[in-house]
């Protein structure tokens, strides 16, 4: 009965009551901020839910938000544990709390084995000296819950930037790279070569990946979507509905920043696509 919203602009999390839409307390994060950071800000970029564990983890970037070189910064970037039932502020490193400081700069996106108790995190990283020639801690992290450990699994010194994770429950995933999905594994130190495009994908199975694609229209029409499975290791795809949208459509590049999917998952049937609640709705 709770929504918790990151205020990036902010060093609070927002708690709303969803059915009134009334705004109900604060979670303060501003402890984390350090005296290496400029701005002030601890760069709340993602909340991500642990039901299982009755915890929420807050992904804090600790980075300069008015400074575009990404340039390193000698402070390092934070996950922070509260409890969702409550919104007492959370303890400081050190402190007995589950605060965990990465080694990786600028993280991008975080997901988590609930079963394992372990996060994974992707880290964009911070151009030395040079300011934008030679990035470094950039790569994906693997963060031990019940230790509070954390270790490189991929340590990446490419120019191609690293940014969302997509995870199976117990295997590996795919992350992000430039504008490519290529295979990461937790036992593995190098991502795979062999990758996949696409928009918001999701991960149905260990092997299947739902995602939106766009193909130009003619005439100038804008774009077209559709919404496919894909195996991406055979690069077989099933297409589920034609478009999601009826009336809208959002640019290609920049109009959908996510999707996700019930607990029922997803059928190649235009029944998936409830009435009721639309993309429109949102």
């Amino acid at each position: 009965n709770k929504a918790f919203v990151a205020r990036y602009a902010s060093n609070s999390i927002a708690v709303f009551d969803p059915t009134s839409g009334t705004r109900s307390a604060n979670v303060d994060l501003s402890q984390f901020s350090a005296g290496g950071d400029p701005d002030g800000f601890v760069d709340i970029a993602q909340l991500l839910a642990d039901e299982p564990n009755g915890k929420t983890f807050a992904l804090l970037q600790r980075i300069d938000q008015f400074d575009w070189s990404g340039k390193c910064l000698p402070v390092k970037p934070l996950i922070v544990a509260f409890s969702p039932v409550g919104t007492a502020v959370p303890p400081a490193v050190g402190a007995g709390g589950m605060s965990v400081e990465l080694d990786g700069a600028n993280p991008q996106h975080m997901v988590l084995n609930a079963a394992a108790k372990k996060l994974y995190v992707s880290s964009l990283g911070c151009a030395e000296a040079d300011a934008g020639a030679v990035y470094t801690r950039r790569g994906i992290e693997e963060v031990d819950l019940q230790t509070g450990a954390h270790r490189w699994i991929v340590n990446a010194s490419g120019t191609a930037r690293l940014s969302s994770l997509l995870y199976a429950e117990g295997t590996a995933g795919f992350v992000r790279q430039g504008s490519t999905y290529v295979p990461w594994s937790a036992s593995s130190t190098t991502l795979g070569t062999a990758g996949f495009s696409a928009i918001s994908p999701l991960m149905v199975s260990p092997s299947t990946v739902l995602r939106l694609v766009t193909t130009a229209a003619a005439n100038d029409a804008g774009v077209t979507w559709a919404t496919e499975l894909t195996a991406p290791a055979t690069n077989v795809s099933t297409p589920v509905y034609a478009s999601p949208w009826t009336s809208v459509r959002p640019d290609a590049a920049y109009g959908v920043g996510g999707v996700f999917l019930p607990a029922s998952g997803v059928s190649t049937g235009a029944s998936t696509r409830a009435p009721a609640f639309t993309p429109e709705a949102m």
